[in-house]
């Protein structure tokens, strides 16, 4: 938690020294979801379902991110696999190619060995290649905190 407090004090103290001029503002969203699912039957009855959303949000310097994706699949009435993992990213960009990000993570995976992992990262990114269309690269240092809480050895269904 005081990782999270620090981060966005962080982010909060660079718009202060950040020199915008709002003249027109712009608004962009972007999403993306998928669905799936089979279902497979013969000595045994299979079945699994997947889905996955990203969404987008771009206001002026400000860039939110979200995505979420699970699975879930079955065999003769009983799960086989249950996983989930979600995040959310809000970043503000800079005039000279900079930006600052916090990220914030979830993920759980019951049969992975994982009852549920929560993450939080904060830091500085630099957009290489801004200037050329159809690239991007991204390159991002910071510092994380995550917290896994396991599964026990022994699991009764």
């Amino acid at each position: 938690m005081r990782l999270l407090a620090f981060v966005f004090l962080m982010m909060w103290s660079a718009l202060a020294f950040a020199e915008t001029e709002l003249t027109e503002t712009e608004h962009e969203f972007t999403g993306k979801l998928e669905v799936g699912g089979d279902r497979k039957a013969g000595n045994t009855n299979n079945t699994s379902y997947d889905g996955a959303v990203e969404l987008g949000y771009t206001y002026a310097q400000w860039q939110a991110q979200f995505a979420f994706k699970g699975n879930q699949g079955t065999e003769d009435g009983v799960i086989t696999e249950d996983y989930y993992e979600g995040s959310l990213k809000g970043l503000y960009n800079f005039e000279n190619k900079y930006y600052v990000f916090l990220l914030q993570t979830y993920r759980d995976d019951f049969f992975g060995g994982i009852y549920r992992e929560i993450g939080q990262i904060g830091g500085v990114g630099y957009h290489a290649f801004a200037e050329i269309p159809d690239y991007s690269l991204d390159v991002e240092i910071g510092y994380g905190e995550r917290r896994t809480k396991k599964q026990p050895r022994s699991i009764s269904i």
